[in-house]
């Protein structure tokens, strides 16, 4: 699905007998993150309305929301904090650990959104149909 919204960049035959689940977002499992839950709810609807959500993304979709959660509580908790370094027994300053939490949530969540076309680079190589709109209707003869 992803190749052909793509416009099929490396010109191999598609599968034609590709599984193709149906176009309905799965359902937000309970548990998440508070953060998470927000991404979700703002999130899932776009991606469902553009049928690049389908049921069986539900796990996929869920590490991703975790991942932004993730990311989105290490830089409050960085803020809150304001310190980029913090010193040891010793009193050496090292990179604050939330840095590094931070950085990896950031990329493993730019790694799930990029699957799922939430970047710029990732949305300019879909090709995504516009929905019909039924309002010419009226003027049909």
């Amino acid at each position: 699905a992803v190749k052909a919204a793509e416009g099929n960049p490396g010109k191999r035959p598609l599968n034609q007998n590709e599984w193709k689940p149906r176009p309905v977002a799965p359902r937000m499992p309970a548990g998440l993150l508070p953060e998470a839950e927000g991404f979700w709810k703002r999130v899932a609807p776009l991606l469902e309305s553009a049928k690049l959500l389908t049921e069986a993304d539900g796990q996929a979709f869920e590490m991703m929301a975790t991942h932004y959660a993730l990311a989105r509580r290490a830089a409050r908790e960085l803020r809150r904090s304001g310190a980029l370094l913090v010193a040891d027994e010793e009193g050496v300053l090292h990179k604050h650990p939330l840095l590094q939490v931070y950085r990896d949530n950031s990329a493993q969540f730019r790694q799930w959104a990029q699957l799922f076309g939430l970047t710029p680079t990732a949305r300019a190589k879909l090709s995504v149909p516009e929905p019909e709109d039924d309002d010419d209707a009226f003027f049909d003869d």
